[in-house]
């Protein structure tokens, strides 16, 4: 049994790719895509950060950062 994402990340937002901000350095307000899935989403307080190699990367939910925690090269340029 799967469970759902508490941020609905399937939810799919207007945006202009001018609008989306880099990781690391994206700020809460503001909109980025998530390092593992790539879903773009507004930052808020409640997303999951990761820290890595000294830079802290926000994911969309909690399972996207598990698989950021677990292989952080494999989704960062680093």
């Amino acid at each position: 049994m799967s469970s759902a994402c508490r941020f609905a990340c399937a939810t799919k937002l207007k945006y202009e790719p001018k609008d989306v901000q880099a990781q690391p350095g994206a700020i809460a307000g503001k909109l980025t895509q998530c390092p593992v899935s790539g879903v773009v989403f507004a930052i808020d307080a409640s997303r999951p950060h990761v820290r890595f190699a000294k830079e802290d990367y926000v994911t969309c939910c909690d399972k996207c950062a598990q698989k950021l925690r677990a292989n952080p090269r494999h989704y960062l340029k680093a």
